[in-house]
């Protein structure tokens, strides 16, 4: 039996109308074995563009992110100042 799941149903009615009116701007660090899931959960619930800085990541984030399916939604900044957070939302 197909079971429908109203999350998806609602966005996928409202897909063409919620284009770039959600977007997220957030700091990583080492983020590499969740920031796929982190990415999709966020565009399943609406975000359409993302600001994404990494921050001195030394691991595969940034591999993670460019081979996402949606990765053209995503702007990545190199961002090595520390503490950089504070500096990154006000950019």
């Amino acid at each position: 039996m197909l079971v429908s799941c109203p999350i998806r149903t609602m966005i996928s009615l409202e897909q063409d109308n919620m284009k770039n009116k959600l977007a997220i701007c957030a700091i990583f660090k080492n983020e590499e074995l969740y920031v796929e899931e982190w990415l999709e959960f966020h565009y399943l619930v609406g975000a359409r563009k993302f600001y994404i800085y990494l921050n001195n990541c030394d691991d595969n984030t940034y591999d993670k992110i460019i081979s996402w399916q949606h990765s053209h939604l995503v702007e990545i900044f190199d961002w090595p100042m520390q503490p950089g957070q504070l500096q990154a939302y006000q950019h």
